[in-house]
């Protein structure tokens, strides 16, 4: 059995390329504390913007429990939202605009450019399948990205559009015998009670 749990970094300081600050901090910390605790994570990934390590720190810090031998590594579709022309365009247009409205940006981005949203999202479920065989059995993954970039990965996979993660919220991915599979409503997968 394989798990991977993805969680959106915490709260930032502004729009856009904002790091956390000590209110996001404090609530990553909580969120650690009361849900991520004794949970046996095996890997961490981050991607390449400080806010996912400020919240996996803050994470740990509550936690209390992480095994974290190295620096966390990469996760392997963040390098296409830098790179993929479609994945650029949303970040700049339906997805900035979204944010800077406090709309859901994951709908928005299906609403205005459908087009690019189906294609990241291929692209990402195709470094997304050959990275899940490659992890060992018993990977328990904690994956600390951004939204819309996380819910494409489920959308890609299943079809299904789950609504943007908000800070610190998360779904969870599972591969056992009877395949791969979709968590995105257990209790302890969403953070907002604890804000």
């Amino acid at each position: 059995m394989k798990t991977i749990e993805f969680r959106r970094h915490s709260i930032k300081d502004g729009t856009g390329g904002y790091m956390l600050g000590s209110h996001g901090y404090a609530f990553a910390r909580r969120v650690g504390e009361k849900q991520l605790r004794g949970r046996g994570f095996t890997h961490f990934f981050v991607s390449t913007l400080w806010r996912t390590h400020q919240t996996l720190a803050a994470f740990a810090e509550g936690a209390g429990d992480f095994d974290i031998k190295r620096v966390p590594e990469f996760d392997p579709f963040f390098e296409i939202s830098g790179k993929e022309e479609d994945a650029i365009a949303l970040w700049h247009g339906a997805c900035r605009t979204a944010e800077m409205a406090g709309l859901d940006m994951m709908s928005e981005s299906l609403q205005y450019e459908k087009t690019r949203v189906d294609n990241v999202a291929r692209l990402v479920v195709d470094a997304f399948r050959p990275w899940l065989a490659g992890l060992p059995d018993g990977a328990n993954v904690l994956m600390v990205g951004h939204s819309p970039l996380s819910e494409f990965v489920p959308y890609g996979l299943f079809g299904v559009v789950l609504p943007g993660l908000r800070e610190c919220n998360g779904f969870r991915l599972i591969e056992d015998g009877a395949g791969l599979r979709l968590d995105a409503t257990s209790a302890d997968l969403d953070a907002q009670p604890l804000r």
